[in-house]
């Protein structure tokens, strides 16, 4: 029975992982083959700024996993629905503060991460903090009800905002690089319009009679609040650690490297963050499945899930490390056309991230 559940969903939470890695993904192929390498070095330099909104909404995610999953295995429909509505309101109050704030300050922010205070890195560094932040309430809300859609047996609805997330954000990046003009402003843009198109789709469950959540502000605490973030602190030390790690390897890298460096650092980023959702899907599984059994004091299928997962971690880590050995100069090709430098530290950089896939 564990065995079935662990594969009946982790497929989707593979899946709905790349519902942030995906669109960054997509941008920053994009923004490599139509406005070249220095517009690159200034997507990766905006990049820890956009991890924020990212780390808040994994936190909020992981905490939703851990306390609902917790109240589904006592039976308590109220309390689930506490969480349900605490982690919307949370959600959407912090992303709009975020936006607003990041709109009105991106000028110094963006010399604070290291593009300085005029020129073109300095502009199309601004530029895109600015397109993407305004889908930050999208970002967040995509990311909190993929936990309850899941929970709601709605993975096919998940997969469905994953794609037409995913087609519009094509669909975008090539109207604004080919017809629109719009820069890196435009390429932040689409990525916020895609992912309110991902958040129409998957978010209609929530508003139809067969949605087996219900909000309401009543049940909406301050002592919900903090179980959900204290259940997701784990998550955002990790998010911010990360966020941290990539502001001080962007510095040191432009120090040393230049913008080349710096547009060689964002492929393997790019690419180890869509490699990562494996690590992601696999951890969903625990976070939502151990809560359940735990809650029920079941032993023995807590014992099977470490076994089942840990199988999965070697073998899934295996083969995603060793594609992104194998295919690392056609994967750096796909961002930095041009043969030269910058593909050449690309290169090198996955396959050294590929390595780590397994402990990670």
């Amino acid at each position: 029975m564990v065995r079935k559940l662990i594969r009946q969903m982790l497929y989707a939470q593979i899946f709905s992982a790349l519902t942030v890695s995906l669109c960054l993904l997509i941008d920053s192929v994009m923004i490599g083959r139509f406005l070249g390498v220095g517009a690159l070095s200034s997507y990766q330099l905006a990049n820890p700024i956009l991890l924020i909104v990212a780390a808040f909404a994994s936190m909020l995610a992981s905490g939703i996993q851990v306390v609902c999953s917790r109240s589904l295995g006592k039976g308590s429909q109220e309390e689930t629905n506490a969480g349900y509505s605490t982690a919307i309101v949370l959600g959407m109050g912090v992303s709009l503060v975020m936006t607003i704030l990041i709109l009105i300050f991106c000028t110094p922010i963006a010399t604070a991460i290291g593009a300085g205070r005029e020129g073109q890195l300095f502009e199309d560094t601004r530029d895109y903090m600015r397109g993407f932040i305004i889908g930050a309430p999208a970002t967040m809300g995509a990311m909190i009800l993929v936990p309850f859609l899941q929970i709601a047996g709605q993975s096919g609805l998940l997969v469905a905002a994953v794609l037409v997330m995913t087609i519009a954000d094509v669909v975008l990046d090539l109207l604004n690089v080919l017809v629109l003009h719009g820069g890196m402003f435009g390429m932040g843009l689409a990525s916020s319009l895609s992912y309110y198109c991902a958040l129409l789709v998957g978010g209609r469950y929530f508003f139809t009679k067969k949605c087996v959540f219900r909000f309401s502000f009543r049940l909406v605490t301050r002592a919900k609040m903090l179980e959900l973030l204290k259940s997701g602190i784990p998550t955002l030390v990790n998010l911010v650690a990360c966020m941290g790690l990539v502001l001080v390897l962007n510095q040191l890298l432009l120090n040393v490297g230049g913008s080349i460096a710096v547009a060689a650092f964002s492929v393997v980023t790019t690419i180890g963050n869509a490699g990562n959702c494996i690590n992601t899907g696999i951890s969903g599984v625990s976070l939502t499945l151990a809560g359940i059994f735990y809650s029920e004091e079941d032993r023995t299928s807590l014992k099977e899930l470490v076994q089942q997962l840990s199988r999965y971690c070697v073998v899934l880590g295996l083969i995603v490390g060793v594609i992104l050995a194998a295919l690392a100069i056609p994967f750096a090709s796909l961002f930095i056309t041009e043969a030269g430098e910058a593909r050449a530290m690309a290169v090198n950089g996955i396959r050294f991230y590929a390595t780590g896939m397994i402990p990670c």
